[in-house]
């Protein structure tokens, strides 16, 4: 799969009155015993792509209808999803280290393609 942190093309920003998706993570290097659960962050915020580097990977992407779904590692990253009603939805919460992600779009809208932006 195509490293999903240089992803191409700027998708629009929404105003304030667009709706927000909520991100869920799973951190992949926790010690604990078992796997561990999963958080739910803040809400995703629509908005542009900062600067991106290849210090951050993402594998394991895929979309399931409202749903994206992506493995990422890297120091200091968001995830974000682009839905059909031409948004990109970036996570409020930077994260660290390895993580599952699972990124739902709003209501009536499909999952298109994502990834994350940082380092």
């Amino acid at each position: 799969m195509i490293g999903f942190a240089a992803v191409g093309g700027m998708a629009p920003v929404a105003n304030a009155a667009e709706p927000v998706v909520t991100v869920a993570a799973e951190d992949l290097s926790s010690t604990s015993a078992g796997a561990a659960d999963a958080d739910s962050s803040a809400a995703a915020v629509a908005g542009a792509s900062p600067s991106q580097t290849l210090a951050l990977s993402c594998w394991n992407a895929r979309v399931d209808g409202g749903w994206f779904y992506e493995t990422c590692n890297g120091k200091k990253y968001k995830p974000f999803v682009d839905c059909s009603n031409g948004y990109r939805y970036i996570s409020k919460t930077y994260y660290g280290g390895q993580h599952n992600f699972a990124l739902q779009c709003p209501a009536r809208t499909t999952a298109v393609r994502g990834g994350a932006i940082g380092s």
